[in-house]
């Protein structure tokens, strides 16, 4: 293999490999990427854990055809800290890589391309295309509700369905809190069975997206049975979907609110920021206390004190006294992009309904804690 390329071009091509490659795995070649320099000028890299594929490719200067495996972290520490400029790569020899910049030369070992895994075969995918930021919006409502080490394994994805032609809904939780968001997409087809996308998915497909955010370019997305499949030029992304039945997220939605609350969403945010200051850090518990006109928010320590702090909001006249994490709050007041959001409320010990004050498309229970 002899191969010329640009040392920007190539270091986002193995930076997008990081998040994919499995260094704790006990299968040695996973934490390598496979680079393969073959027809047409076009150098490819390949990575993946067993439940992640990814390949990415881009033009390069190829004078000599070759496949080899190199160590994922090494390769990427070396070629983002190379100078701008072309790079040479070329294995002299079996089981060495060169790769040069002027008066610099890294010699690092590899490994045989045949004992990287298989990449499976993709066919029979029916694609849709969506704009990065719509895409991009759905999942920042709702990846932070999604489980990251449940033994439940269908927490730790977020869950896809099309209740109807032309509109995708996207539901995340770990049993704390959920989150349930509604889009109306152009050209969104409807899915012959919902699907559980698992977490570290959702944040690869994440970080693809967000490259294109702004930009006119569409992407693709599609689904089959068992993996989700995300392309746009010169990469492509596939996911093992997570097996199993998601729970019945309705049986959690409260179907009626007794109180409702209009907070302004920025105070509230700076108010809870100050609160969980003095809170317990296992649970970041506040009690809100909410009376005509005003909410009173408190927090203790043992160790270290009380907190006090009242917002004026539009509250009607019966009191109630409730205790929450402020964490669950913080995350989504902070995604959303809006002046006022609604707070649904019953009693003391039965989850609020927090949504924007003017949509109904999205809505995050959060179920309450034991304040003292």
């Amino acid at each position: 293999m002899k191969v010329e390329i640009d040392q920007a071009t190539f270091s986002a091509l193995t930076g997008r490999t990081q998040g994919i490659v499995d260094r704790r795995s006990t299968v040695p070649m996973l934490a390598n990427v496979l680079i393969d320099a073959g027809e047409g000028d076009v150098l490819e890299v390949s990575a993946t854990d067993y439940e992640l594929y990814m390949r990415a490719s881009c033009e390069a200067k190829i004078s000599r055809k070759g496949r080899v495996c190199i160590n994922a972290r090494d390769l990427n520490d070396i070629v983002k800290n190379m100078p701008s400029g072309p790079l040479a790569i070329e294995q002299e020899k079996p089981g060495q890589v060169t790769i040069r910049s002027g008066n610099i030369k890294f010699n690092l070992h590899c490994a045989p391309a045949e004992e990287f895994p298989e990449l499976p075969e993709i066919k029979e995918v029916q694609y849709f295309e969506i704009k990065p930021k719509d895409f991009l919006d759905i999942v920042s409502h709702t990846i932070f509700a999604v489980a990251s080490d449940d033994p439940r394994i269908f927490l730790n994805g977020a869950y896809i369905e099309t209740p109807k032609a032309g509109k995708i809904r996207m539901v995340g939780t770990d049993g704390h809190r959920l989150a349930l968001i509604d889009r109306e997409l152009e050209n969104s087809p409807m899915f012959e069975n919902s699907v559980i996308i698992p977490r570290k998915g959702l944040n690869e497909m994440t970080k693809l997206l967000s490259e294109g955010v702004g930009a006119e370019e569409k992407i693709e997305i599609g689904f089959t049975r068992t993996n989700a499949h995300l392309r746009r030029p010169g990469i492509s992304l596939m996911i093992r979907l997570i097996e199993g039945e998601f729970p019945d997220y309705n049986m959690v939605i409260p179907r009626a609110a007794e109180k409702i609350a209009t907070v302004p969403r920025r105070a509230f945010i700076d108010a809870l920021k100050r609160m969980s200051l003095l809170s317990v850090e296992r649970t970041f518990g506040v009690k809100m206390r909410f009376s005509e006109g005003s909410m009173k928010i408190e927090s203790s320590h043992p160790d270290k004190g009380e907190s006090m702090e009242v917002l004026d909001i539009d509250y009607g006249k019966e009191e109630l006294s409730i205790g929450f994490n402020a964490r669950f709050f913080l995350d989504v007041l902070t995604v959303l992009d809006c002046d006022d959001v609604k707070l649904e409320l019953s009693d003391e010990l039965s989850p609020c309904v927090l949504r924007p004050a003017l949509s109904e498309d999205y809505r995050c229970i959060i179920m309450p804690v034991r304040v003292s």
